[in-house]
């Protein structure tokens, strides 16, 4: 497995046993507990597959959801969430959200849904670039700064966790 993986919860250390698993799988993983330090985060790396914990933020987290949708559409997104949060699932299911799992996450079970959730935004931006030479070659503008696909780089580097 390799892929970048940015995990969002409000305690990051907590899952530090999760994060070296990922370094080991040859994950590159960004961990915050900061809304605006996730959006520098994905305008500065191509995150394939962001795990965000709403267990604790619930509401919160589905606002970073669509912030998260807006700014990098197609960056897959899993909810971690706990039992009794079904509402909460459905309405992240709604607004984007690849897949959501219980907490505590059975390992396999996360690889899985990483795996796939990589597959799709792998798949997604294929599409996306043919799509794009289609067009060129059919006389349509390339997109361009002003798309919402494309985004500006942010000034300051952000380095993974290694």
């Amino acid at each position: 497995m390799t892929c970048k993986i940015l995990i969002f919860e409000r305690e990051v250390f907590r899952h530090s046993g999760l994060t070296s698993w990922l370094l080991r799988k040859g994950c590159r993983v960004w961990e915050t507990a900061l809304p605006s330090e996730a959006a520098d985060i994905l305008q500065a790396e191509n995150i394939d597959v962001v795990l965000l914990d709403v267990r604790e933020i619930k509401e919160e987290g589905l606002t970073l959801l669509r912030n998260i949708k807006t700014l990098s559409p197609l960056t897959e997104v899993i909810l971690l969430t706990a039992p009794g949060q079904i509402a909460l699932s459905i309405q992240g299911m709604k607004l984007g959200a690849f897949d959501d799992l219980l907490v505590p996450v059975d390992i396999d079970v996360l690889t899985a849904k990483l795996d796939e959730a990589a597959g799709r935004k792998r798949q997604n931006q294929r599409t996306l670039q043919v799509t794009c030479s289609v067009s060129s070659q059919a006389g349509v503008p390339k997109p361009g700064l002003s798309d919402p696909l494309i985004l500006p780089r942010s000034g300051s580097p952000i380095t993974p966790r290694t």
